[in-house]
């Protein structure tokens, strides 16, 4: 798991294809986070609490870069971000909303398996909007 953690952190650090292709995946908990809520002209913002937003995994192929969300609606295709310490997962709905996670790898962490991580939501409806955004952590496994 170790050698696959570096090989991984090496694709995350330089948007480039390990030496070894893998199958990885992600389960993630949202535990903190803000809800707001845009109707009829008017925000309003609510905290949110454990188990308000359902867990989310991800499935992400290294050697292709192609990557999944599975969530409680199924299963979707989404987009993979590399940067420097951090992957984001982007989602763009067919309605045109945009969703977007993403799991931060700290140069100091010593857990290798479990990430920091935030989820966000841009949700529209006919008669306004509603934002998200949530705080947790994510697992990372072998496929």
């Amino acid at each position: 798991m170790k050698t696959k953690f570096f090989s991984f952190v090496f694709l995350v650090l330089n948007a480039c294809v390990p030496l070894h292709a893998q199958d990885l995946g992600f389960s993630c908990q949202f535990n903190k986070g803000t809800v707001g809520d845009l109707k009829n002209g008017v925000m309003k913002h609510a905290d949110t609490k454990k188990g308000d937003l359902p867990p989310l995994s991800f499935t992400l192929n290294t050697s292709t870069k192609q990557a999944a969300v599975i969530g409680n609606l199924g299963k979707s295709k989404v987009e993979m971000v590399s940067g420097k310490n951090i992957i984001t997962f982007v989602e763009v709905t067919p309605a045109g909303n945009f969703v977007s996670t993403s799991v931060y790898f700290p140069d100091n962490q010593k857990d290798n398996t479990t990430f920091h991580a935030t989820h966000t939501r841009n949700i529209s409806f006919h008669d306004g909007g509603m934002v998200s955004s949530y705080f947790g952590s994510c697992k990372m496994f072998d496929l």
